[in-house]
């Protein structure tokens, strides 16, 4: 139930800030990512056909990205009802034809590579340029032409630079501002464009900032200050499709959302919750507005908040051991997001098929052992969310194709050496 400790974060309960003073770079001068390092220039990348494949399956050589949030959807083609299902900022999709692809980064020689997958097999892969380790990666679409774009950051020097994707191929290139490593970002959509947005956040002084994207243009607004004990998630909150940003406060339990329209920020508290409840954004009702579904880390207690607008309505789920792990997607194509569980001690798994705070059934899936680890994405495009699955120890990998609860096929896919990571 909720706390009936619900202080606010703000000294009035809910305040609006608008007027905000745009940062100093809407008018900075991108220049081309030569300019950065000259391993990034496009005429780098070498295609990697099928056919470059060595016959045990291996490539020769690549690693891993990290993506996060909900994002605005744009053009995808695929058959799910709920555009933030399809979005190639949360799934990639570099070409733009609905399919999940894969993108890989080798941590111990810093080549990257593509997958465009069509199903289960790999239609079209291609080496991207070399990274050293200190550069971190994002998946967003800033020129809103639905195809997954790359936020490259350097989390050593503050660099940041922007790869517009076109497929395989880098089809534009910029360098951004620069900004302390004590900036992380974070992707959505807070203006109502085609373009992703990124959400700026300064993990030591509690500054935050947002950065308007017009394919490789950034125009900077400040958002309000916030104690850094806060941590922040992306969701959409206000039914439009834009994003809006989850608090919580990882030392008091407290929760706020802040509803975001294009640089204004309108804060409201929510009910507070204990310290050992973690958040994960969905939309179990496929309402196109974020929900909220809370895991308790040591009694293993879950909960869904059905959210209407900033309002809660809490329903309680099934209990399940602290081993197991929430992975949210759609495996019916519904347009509701459900839920894989996976035992991180005993590699067990099961799906619970979501409708709203219900859950409408729980099936066991398939055991793998603890080495195989799962990512997510409708690869052949029929709208419903497929599981890939990788293991770290061996460089196998597996995708399960998925109708609801029922796994209809496993196929092997190429076998890459287990320093390559992927999303």
């Amino acid at each position: 139930m909720f706390s009936s400790a619900n202080s606010s974060i703000f000294s009035t309960g809910s305040t609006s800030y608008s007027g905000l003073q745009p940062l100093q770079i809407s008018n900075t001068v991108v220049k081309p990512l030569d300019d950065l390092n000259t391993s990034w220039r496009q005429g780098s990348s070498s295609s990697l056909l099928l056919n470059d494949f060595n016959p045990s399956g291996n490539i020769e050589s690549s690693s891993a990205l990290q993506y996060q949030s909900l994002a605005t959807p744009q053009f995808q083609a695929a058959a799910n009802p709920n555009p933030f299902l399809r979005s190639p900022a949360i799934f990639p999709d570099f070409n733009g034809d609905g399919k999940t692809d894969k993108i890989w980064h080798n941590t111990q020689t810093g080549e990257n590579a593509i997958w465009l997958m069509d199903g289960t097999k790999v239609s079209s892969a291609a080496t991207l340029p070399k990274l050293g380790p200190e550069w971190d990666f994002r998946i967003a679409d800033f020129n809103g032409d639905g195809k997954t774009d790359v936020l490259l950051r350097n989390t050593k020097t503050g660099e940041n630079s922007v790869l517009l994707m076109d497929g395989t191929k880098i089809a534009s290139q910029a360098v951004l501002p620069t900004l302390d490593t004590a900036w992380t970002p974070s992707i959505g959509n807070f203006n109502g464009s085609l373009n992703t947005d990124i959400f700026w956040r300064n993990t030591k002084t509690g500054e935050n900032a947002l950065w308007l994207m017009n394919g490789t243009k950034a125009t900077g607004v400040s958002l309000p200050t916030l104690d850094p004990n806060w941590t922040s998630s992306i969701g959409s909150f206000k039914g439009n499709g834009t994003s809006d940003i989850l608090w919580r406060n990882q030392s008091t339990g407290q929760n706020a959302i802040w509803l975001v329209n294009n640089g204004k920020a309108t804060g409201v508290s929510l009910p507070t919750v204990g310290t050992s409840w973690t958040p994960t954004i969905a939309d179990f009702n496929g309402g196109l507005t974020s929900d909220i579904l809370w895991r308790n880390k040591d009694t293993g207690e879950n909960k869904v908040w059905l959210m209407n607008g900033t309002t809660p309505n809490e329903s309680a789920l099934p209990t399940l051991g602290a081993a197991w792990k929430a992975n949210i997607s759609d495996f019916n194509g519904d347009g509701k997001t459900d839920v894989l569980w996976h035992n991180t001690q005993t590699g067990e798994n099961t799906v619970w098929l979501m409708n709203g705070g219900t859950v409408t059934s729980a099936t066991a899936l398939p055991t793998l052992g603890t080495s195989w680890q799962p990512s997510f994405g409708d690869f052949n495009g029929d709208g419903k969310t497929d599981v890939f699955w990788r293991n770290y120890d061996t460089g196998e990998n597996t995708i399960w194709t998925m109708d609801g609860s029922k796994v209809t096929s496993t196929t092997s896919a190429p076998q890459l050496s287990k320093e390559w990571y992927t999303l």
